[in-house]
């Protein structure tokens, strides 16, 4: 695997680029979204930190993200590239809820579909945890509707598949279809009889609720053993380029069965529900002995990418890893042997943070950009494109004039555009979201973005009405 060597250059406000590749002098461009100096829209003074981050490319390049202020402000706001225009509130505190005259109460999990050729974007968010209103609710974005809301489900609603009603909610994610086909929305939810994963399909008002998998179900085809004791949160992020046809567009999720962990998809037109890539006693690909666990489980289209656990002591205690499911293989990006790129020779990883996957058809391995920690003390934003390692960003680096401290990235914030949204913590202590754009570092990179290119061609030479309302 090559590596290439991330190179601070002098920062501009509000717009700034790094080299990542000494050799071949490609760029990783940054935006500013928002920042703790950005007013709060709808609200009183300037934001005072952030919270859950969805960014997504689709025919509708936009980042939706929850945030905070003083004097217990909090809400959801919306921004759309190229991010030179003003950021809007869709839904916060002072928002009344729908149905009722009360107000929402806090936020804790929000993502943007993106927005299907003919549907436009989306939002969906859990809110009130803790309170009789807790419950998972969707938000307009398309500019003719914006911040529209609708209840999909609260505590009291009888989960589809069983008896039971929802006790609580988990995290929420979402992602468009390929043309006609709308967006999907997954989220985590309880009952008294355990935990699941639900889907919301269709666009509003004509949403259709459904139970993907739950701890009362067991495997007609033998992909998990007995029942699931426990269900993590689904990550789901179909890709633009090829895999956003309804049968690769996979959610993913950390579960444990009779086996112990693993990492399962949710398919959308088997006659299984639920596929496995991965579980506890697989080899590590490249690296020693077999898995012993897994985490921060990302999914692009029928791609996943996680952070996989080894024996103790060994290089392969920890790694970032790439699979699919048909064919299923897994692969290995970094490990504790392997060198950080940017750092000086023999300097190696000791841990990783968090992971984002994304897709491009033609590449067998989904992009992945992950958060490491370095033996020499950095942390930094890294970046596979399907074949080589690069380095983005670290905290030896200063962005708008200052030195980054922390670099936090949600699963749901990388797309197969090559771009995310990370929120950096600074020295001083102020924080800002910024839309990172990492270019190909080599020739042979171009190749993997033909396809995507051409789709993106043919939509923009659609009629403006048939891409959203």
């Amino acid at each position: 695997m090559r590596m290439t060597t991330p190179v601070a250059l002098p920062a501009v406000i509000g717009l700034f680029s790094v080299c990542i590749s000494a050799r071949c002098g490609a760029q990783a461009t940054l935006t500013k979204i928002a920042d703790t100096d950005t007013s709060i829209p709808g609200g009183t003074g300037s934001f005072t930190g952030f919270g859950t981050v969805s960014h997504y490319v689709s025919y509708e390049r936009s980042t939706v993200f929850i945030g905070f202020g003083g004097n217990g402000q909090a809400g959801i706001y919306a921004a759309t590239a190229p991010y030179t225009s003003p950021l809007l509130k869709a839904v916060d505190r002072s928002t009344a809820m729908p149905g009722g005259s009360t107000t929402f109460a806090s936020f804790q999990s929000a993502a943007n579909d993106g927005g299907a050729l003919g549907f436009g974007p989306n939002g969906l968010f859990r809110a009130n945890a803790g309170t009789p209103d807790e419950g998972i609710y969707a938000v307009r974005l398309r500019p003719s509707v914006f911040g529209q809301t609708r209840k999909i489900a609260g505590l009291g609603t009888i989960a589809p598949g069983g008896t039971t009603a929802f006790t609580g909610f988990g995290q929420v994610t979402a992602g468009a279809l390929s043309d006609g086909q709308g967006s999907v929305r997954y989220f985590k939810a309880t009952t008294s009889g355990g935990e699941g994963i639900y889907s919301i399909t269709g666009d509003d008002p004509n949403f259709l609720f459904g139970r993907r998998v739950d701890t009362t179900m067991t495997s007609p085809v033998g992909e998990w053993v007995g029942h699931f004791s426990a269900i993590g949160e689904p990550s789901f992020r179909p890709s633009e380029a090829g895999g956003n046809i309804i049968q690769y567009a996979r959610a993913a999720f950390r579960g444990i069965d009779e086996l112990g962990p693993g990492v399962w998809g949710l398919d959308n037109l088997s006659t299984n529900p639920v596929v496995r890539y991965v579980r506890a006693g697989d080899p590590i690909p490249g690296g020693v002995g077999a898995f012993t666990d897994f985490s921060n489980v990302s999914a692009a289209s029928n791609k996943i990418a996680f952070v996989g656990y080894g024996a103790a002591g060994t290089p392969s205690a920890q790694g970032i890893y790439v699979g699919r499911n048909s064919p299923r293989f897994n692969s290995k990006v970094a490990d504790l042997a392997t060198q950080v790129p940017g750092a000086a020779p023999g300097v190696q990883f000791t841990g990783f943070e968090s992971v984002a996957a994304s897709d491009v058809a033609l590449v067998p391995n989904a992009f992945t950009e992950f958060v490491g920690h370095a033996g020499d003390g950095r942390e930094g934003l890294y970046f596979f494109d399907g074949q080589d390692l690069h380095g983005v960003l670290d905290t030896t680096m200063q962005v708008d004039g200052k030195r980054i401290s922390d670099i936090r990235l949600e699963s749901q914030a990388f797309d197969e555009w090559w771009t995310s949204a990370v929120d950096l913590t600074f020295a001083d202590g102020s924080r800002g979201l910024y839309y990172v754009q990492a270019q190909a570092p080599e020739p042979a990179a171009t190749l993997f973005l033909v396809v995507p290119v051409l789709l993106r061609a043919r939509a923009r030479r659609l009629p403006r009405s048939r891409r959203s309302r």
